[in-house]
């Protein structure tokens, strides 16, 4: 007698309702997280927690507000900065930067000043938001 064997349906493993299980969770922790405080608004700049009063003997130029350069009460113009880093004899300069000054305008005078030959830009923001 010949005994005939029975087919055994194939074990498959499903994993839909695994995978179901995992995006549910994970929808649910996304929604308990905190997520950490984004940047700034546009044109604010954060305020430091360890700020420092800069006793260097570099040489000063202020930003104001409106984008100008001066040195003291004497405005300079940027083709200017050049031969005033020349006059000064100084291998850095301390740029203190209005806090309302476009962030712009004060990358465009940092590099005016790397370009004219400044090793050090130490740059201090001041004014309050």
């Amino acid at each position: 007698m010949k005994l005939r064997r029975r087919d055994r349906p194939a074990l498959t493993a499903d994993m839909l309702p695994i995978l179901n299980v995992v995006l549910l969770l994970l929808a649910f922790f996304l929604m308990l997280v905190r997520f950490a405080p984004g940047p700034a608004r546009s044109g604010e700049l954060p305020r430091s927690a360890s700020a420092t009063t800069d006793r260097s003997e570099l040489p000063l130029l202020r930003l104001g507000a409106d984008g100008r350069v001066a040195d003291g009460a004497r405005p300079l113009q940027d083709a200017d900065l050049g031969a005033w880093l020349q006059r000064t004899q100084a291998n850095g300069v301390r740029l203190q930067a209005d806090g309302a000054a476009p962030a712009v305008r004060v990358l465009t005078v940092i590099g005016r000043l790397r370009s004219a030959g400044a090793e050090r830009v130490l740059l201090m923001v001041a004014g309050d938001r």
